[in-house]
């Protein structure tokens, strides 16, 4: 179970009057979080009038979905229970003909469509509400997600028409609620028809889960090990304005939502989730968008756009692949864009972008917030294919000032990067910093440091980085066809023990009271995870994917994303090398 305490933040909780509030049965040894110690349960051959205290008396909708009626609407839902849904058994948000099915909540959300399920309950801190599952309480022969359809068929294409129209909608919503944990549910079925843009805001789009609230106050939610995938859309078309770019977000469609602002989702994470549009056309939907305060361990694939967020404070262990062209055929395309951040030290490490064919920009970008300061290592970029006509913000990991920002520095140490258009743009203007170090830049030609660096007129420490021509890299075995890609393979690779020690910019972190920031210091002291091993079986990602290596204490580091383990001339504690991955995916190279 993932982590739950962010901070010691007072909550109140207010709930609707005129209900009762029931105890909950025992929770039976599941592994809920820590504070939950009462569950409700809740299976497709139960019944509301049920008491939901036990797997044997279940109820057949949960709290908060429109069709929950009699003990179970009669239920308050409050700080510390448990609702525990049947692996295996699937609710229905489209057919209304199939059971069990949610019913809908009208004019619910922001863009004042309906809903599916809407959780308005509040836990508090060290006791939040559960929305979860038993992993030995299942409907067939083995346990499985309980599913949440929207009950279209998928298509690898766009489609005439949706059997059930979810424009508009909002599958599921914790929106405006603090310390929930939502686990381990599959998402798919939701079909919409429109566009969304900067003239048709809110008018159009839907949304799977709605996560953050609209305040300041850290909300605390947490999204974990849910699979969202088989999402279909009417075939859509976007204008183009005068400079080049799409009128708005043609997508349509976000998967995990939050608040659009930059202040908003403090303490919220996403961590072992899976949006997965491989059994789409995979030319459509926003993975995550907007509220991406702490996003770990997670994969997203086969989305036109993998994440467009704000309030950006961790982004660690994520494997982002197959960012396709939009299927409107214009629509600028993000890898990950960040364009504001948590007002706080920053840090962004052993992320993977990888086999971004067609996007036109390609974007992987963060946009600096004045007096932050940003650490950026052990990422890996490689097999990506986009040449689009922007190109302005191809690589631009360290984007700039949002809206003219200063008196920023970035980190920027040990990433191995593999860029076929030349460097990445470091748009850094007077008064910032960047600090530049060990970074193994792969480029066609090789050539100087502007060929893995382009940046502005601030201040720049450009140190012990390799710029490697692609066919000289290869000669010594740096290629992606490796189990891990362009990582080294001997003692005597241009990468091996040629770079600066780095340690104290590990110590800065780890000396930091946040916890998040203590972890990423921790992680600083090795070398790169290699995101997450994806099982295309069980939808379930598995971290780290490779078994790291620690960095010397008291010698040079390896340039690059990786430390090559028991090479000459190295000193410091070393870890176990590195074990094959099992249930690994095939990649088409």
């Amino acid at each position: 179970m993932a982590r739950f305490l962010r901070a010691a933040t007072f909550i109140v909780c207010f709930l609707s009057a005129g209900s009762a509030f029931a105890a909950g049965g025992s929770c039976n040894s599941i592994p809920v979080p820590s504070g939950v110690t009462s569950c409700f349960y809740i299976a497709a051959s139960g019944a509301d009038t049920n008491s939901g205290t036990s797997e044997a008396s279940p109820w057949l909708h949960a709290p908060g979905m429109a069709n929950c009626s009699n003990t179970c609407r009669s239920t308050t839902p409050t700080a510390g229970e448990g609702f525990i849904l049947r692996g295996g058994d699937t609710w229905h948000f489209g057919n209304s003909s199939a059971s069990p099915y949610t019913g809908s909540i009208a004019s619910c959300s922001a863009n004042n469509g309906t809903c599916g399920w809407v959780v308005s309950w509040n836990g508090s801190a060290g006791s939040p509400i559960y929305w979860g599952v038993d992993k030995t309480w299942n409907a067939g022969s083995s346990w499985a997600r309980p599913i949440m359809t929207g009950d279209n068929p998928t298509s690898p294409t766009g489609v005439a028409s949706c059997a059930y129209d979810e424009t508009k909608y909002t599958q599921f919503s914790i929106a405006g609620q603090f310390y929930n944990v939502v686990d381990n549910f599959e998402f798919t079925g939701i079909c919409w028809n429109g566009n969304e843009s900067n003239a048709n805001e809110f008018k159009c789009c839907t949304e799977i889960l709605n996560y953050s609230q609209g305040s300041t106050t850290p909300s605390n939610n947490i999204v974990e090990n849910v699979y969202i995938h088989g999402w279909t859309h009417v075939t859509f078309s976007c204008s183009l304005a005068g400079n080049g770019e799409p009128t708005g977000s043609c997508d349509g469609a976000i998967a995990l939502n939050g608040t659009s602002n930059s202040t908003y989702g403090h303490g919220d994470l996403l961590t072992h989730d899976v949006v997965d549009g491989s059994d789409t056309d995979g030319l459509s939907m926003i993975a995550v968008a907007w509220a991406c305060y702490d996003v770990e361990d997670s994969v997203f694939r086969y989305n036109s756009n993998a994440m467009v967020c704000n309030n950006l404070h961790i982004l660690a262990n994520n494997l982002f692949e197959y960012i396709l062209q939009s299927g409107d055929g214009v629509s600028h395309g993000n890898a990950w864009e960040s364009n504001t951040e948590s007002n706080s030290v920053n840090s962004v490490y052993n992320n993977i972008w990888r086999n971004l064919w067609l996007s036109r920009d390609c974007e992987v970008t963060n946009w600096e917030t004045p007096q932050i300061t940003d650490y950026y290592f052990n990422n890996l970029i490689y097999n990506n294919g986009c040449a689009g006509p922007g190109n302005g913000n191809y690589y631009d990991l360290v984007g700039g000032g949002q809206g003219g920002a200063t008196g920023w520095t970035a980190n920027v140490f040990n990433n191995t990067w593999v860029l076929p258009n030349g460097g990445a743009v470091f748009s850094n203007p007077v008064g910032t910093t960047a600090n530049f170090y060990n970074n193994d830049c792969i480029v066609p030609g090789g050539g100087a440091p502007s060929s893995c660096y382009s940046g502005g007129a601030g201040a720049l420490n450009y140190l012990t980085n390799k710029v490697q021509d692609t066919s000289t890299a290869a000669g010594q075995g740096y290629t992606s066809s490796e189990i891990y890609a362009y990582s080294p393979t001997a003692a005597g690779n241009t990468t091996v023990g040629t770079g600066t020690n780095e340690q104290g910019l590990c110590s800065a972190l780890t000396g930091s009271a946040d916890p998040l920031l203590q972890a990423a210091g921790t992680a600083c002291q090795s070398d790169t995870g290699y995101a997450c091993t994806y099982s295309t079986s069980t939808h379930a990602v598995s971290c780290p994917a490779r078994t790291v290596v620690a960095r010397p204490g008291n010698a040079g580091w390896d340039v690059g994303a990786y430390q090559l383990s028991g090479a000459q001339g190295q000193t410091g504690t070393q870890a176990q090398p590195p074990q094959a991955p099992t249930n690994l995916q095939a990649t088409v190279q």
